[in-house]
């Protein structure tokens, strides 16, 4: 899953994506869940792929004028290890840290939450990054495994306040 957790990472740690044709609504429905983003955000698929066999969908949701971005990547299939649980959140970390570096970011805050068995459905890594003049990147990593799918999630804005707000889209998820 390292491939695509860094090419997932290099959509959202860029500040402006172009997607290719907008979704109309901040409704997204895929044949295994529903999600809703934010009044005025919309969600765009922008790619599937199978990875390690995998089928991997990823979608972007973001808003014209807004600075927030909320990226997921769907990996279909249901994660019931916790080695495999923590591989993943690991994994999902380490990817979102390892690009920043390379877009020239400096961590800031956050760093990789302890994690024992039993790993819970869903983990949250808050992270706030800064470019090289100043400007700060709040994101959160959240990992959630569903009962269908795994969920990695790129949720990032401005401020920590407002990242917070775009992080209860990843709780409107339903299987």
């Amino acid at each position: 899953m390292r491939i695509s957790q860094t090419f997932i990472c290099g959509l959202i740690l860029c500040f402006g994506v172009s997607a290719q044709a907008a979704d109309k609504q901040n409704h997204l429905t895929d044949d295994s869940f529903t999600m809703t983003a934010p009044e005025g955000f919309r969600w765009t698929k922008i790619s599937e792929a199978n990875i390690g066999g995998h089928a991997v969908s990823t979608y972007f949701a973001t808003k014209e004028g807004a600075a927030g971005r909320i990226v997921v990547a769907v990996q279909r299939g249901a994660v019931v290890s916790d080695a495999v649980r923590i591989a993943k959140v690991k994994g999902h970390y380490e990817g979102i840290v390892e690009e920043a570096t390379k877009l020239g970011l400096m961590r800031v805050t956050g760093s990789l939450p302890e994690l024992k068995p039993p790993v819970p459905d869903r983990v949250v890594t808050p992270l706030t990054f800064k470019d090289a003049v100043g400007n700060t990147l709040a994101l959160r990593a959240i990992v959630f495994f569903g009962k269908k799918n795994t969920y990695h999630f790129q949720v990032s804005d401005l401020t920590d306040d407002s990242v917070e707000v775009l992080v209860k889209t990843t709780e409107s998820l339903k299987e």
